[in-house]
């Protein structure tokens, strides 16, 4: 591929996938590098499936996007999303990586199958890692839970006026302040 993605192969990815599970969603969450452009162009391409779609950027290139884009866009702060960080498919490719030298010197049908072959076995090590994977998200998610519960109840216990809470904010405030004016200096130097 020398021309990179277009939208419409990740359009037709997408119905080809919801086809082939026989899956007719009201709710779908997507996650990709450029959600934020995509969605445009799904809204114009399909607007039903536009519709019924959140997109959101993964989070590792979320980071490279302006922080408007961030906020709107993030996974952190989408609703269904949980903790994913959406590179589940770069994990795949890079699973991939040392392919790439012998399938220079392969036909289209050999690469195929090399990366069918491989694309198997990356889901047969999921399959059998998925118990141990799925204990182990249950496990944070509850240790997660349970330091959040502590942090409510403490804050519930320390009563607090509108004036002690512009007092802290003031303090937030200038202790952010403190910290972008040293990093000025240190970044300067």
């Amino acid at each position: 591929m020398n021309c990179g993605e277009r939208y419409g192969w990740v359009l037709n990815l997408i119905n080809e996938t919801l086809e082939q599970l026989n899956w007719q969603a009201t709710d779908i969450g997507l996650m990709y590098d450029i959600a934020c452009k995509f969605e445009g162009f799904l809204g114009r391409y399909d607007p039903n499936l536009a519709a019924k779609t959140t997109l959101k950027v993964n989070a590792f290139h979320v980071h490279g996007h302006p922080m408007a884009c961030q906020v709107l866009n993030g996974p952190r702060r989408a609703a269904g999303f949980g903790l994913t960080d959406g590179e589940g498919e770069e994990r795949d490719w890079a699973s991939k990586a040392h392919l790439v030298a012998p399938g220079r010197n392969s036909g289209a049908q050999r690469r195929r199958q090399i990366l069918d072959r491989q694309t198997q076995h990356y889901v047969d090590g999921k399959l059998r890692d998925m118990p141990k994977s799925l204990l182990g998200l249950w496990s944070r998610a509850r240790d997660s839970m349970e330091r959040a519960e502590a942090t409510l109840r403490g804050l519930m216990e320390v009563p607090l006026s509108f004036t002690d809470m512009r007092g802290q904010r003031q303090q937030v405030s200038n202790r952010r302040a403190m910290k972008r004016n040293s990093e000025v200096w240190t970044t300067d130097c």
